[in-house]
């Protein structure tokens, strides 16, 4: 998060933040790629990721910043991550990129507006999900 820790909308501190790990904060992923965010804990981190399931986390990067990009990632493919610094690691973490599940919830959506249950205003945001990772997808595609 970007260092704000006067107003209300602070990143959630867990329980017993203060021992030292390190906090995953914020996950956001895209067609083929995560965006992570951690609280600081005034270290250098490294950041490890893999295929749900694979045997090793593979070396992704080190930074001094508390966020990373992980890029280039397999779409419809579950990921795990965490991040390190001097002996200290946050929990792993599960993102899932997915263009189907972005498809089934437009469609889900469309229908209950079809029938008049949402506002078009609910309907429009996921719409305008499902089509941006339609494009993301088309680009990926294209530069295969």
């Amino acid at each position: 998060m970007k260092g704000v820790n006067t107003w209300s909308f602070a990143p959630y501190k867990p329980f017993l933040w203060e021992t030292g790990d390190i906090y995953i904060c914020r996950v956001a992923p895209s067609f083929d790629a995560i965006h992570l965010e951690w609280l600081d804990i005034g270290e250098q981190y490294t950041v490890f990721c893999r295929i749900r399931g694979a045997e090793a986390f593979t070396h992704c990067g080190v930074t001094a910043a508390t966020e990373f990009d992980l890029s280039g990632l397999e779409p419809d493919t579950d990921y795990e991550f965490y991040v390190a610094a001097n002996g200290k690691k946050s929990r792993v973490r599960l993102a899932r990129i997915n263009l189907e599940q972005s498809k089934t919830d437009h469609e889900r959506q469309k229908t209950l507006y079809d029938k008049g249950l949402i506002s078009a205003n609910d309907y429009e945001k996921v719409r305008q999900a499902y089509n941006q990772a339609r494009e993301e997808a088309a680009v990926a595609q294209e530069q295969l």
